[in-house]
């Protein structure tokens, strides 16, 4: 099963500290995976990112991987071993997982963006670290679950189509961080 380098090293453990910090958790264990003596936390990337809406008028509800990206790049005392890439949609889906893949392959996790049905509606988005994968789905970080739930758990293609067909969307965007060349 291709995994990522150190596979043993990724730190399970980090969940979200709020509801909302999806993104910010994600980041988190990415960075502490990259950089294990790291004191980057979900509660710093967000209020890097609080502080970023604020000088560039952006609204904390819009959060993506584009502008954590940014926060990223301009966070040099914390992230100047980084090269965040914030990866747009693919056309299709199994460009998609091809994608999701190859980023594995090479070693790094990828953050990756999925629909959430909320009161019948498609327009949440929740975020989930891909750490391996096999022939039948990706095994994932979900920083969402209960600290007393096992992680990581597999996201099979099947229902990841069956979510995004559903959810009248193509794959979405999603986000990796690697070292700085």
């Amino acid at each position: 099963m291709p995994r990522i380098n150190e596979y043993d090293r990724f730190p399970f453990e980090i969940r979200q500290r709020d509801p909302n910090w999806c993104i910010p958790a994600n980041v988190e264990a990415v960075t502490k995976y990259l950089q294990p003596d790291s004191l980057v936390t979900q509660e710093l990337i967000w209020g890097q990112f609080s502080k970023a809406c604020t000088i560039k008028g952006w609204n904390t509800r819009e959060i993506d991987f584009g502008k954590i990206r940014q926060v990223i790049l301009e966070w040099p005392a914390q992230y100047s071993w980084a090269y965040p890439n914030h990866l747009d949609p693919p056309p299709d889906f199994e460009t998609y997982v091809a994608q999701i893949k190859a980023t594995i392959v090479e070693g790094f996790p990828q953050v990756i963006s999925v629909p959430v049905n909320i009161d019948g509606t498609w327009r949440h988005r929740h975020m989930l670290t891909v750490v391996e994968f096999d022939d039948n789905g990706f095994n994932v970080h979900d920083t969402g679950l209960p600290s007393s739930t096992s992680s990581p758990i597999q996201l099979q293609f099947d229902r990841l189509r069956e979510t995004l067909n559903s959810a009248n969307t193509r794959p979405l965007d999603s986000l990796v961080i690697r070292y700085r060349p």
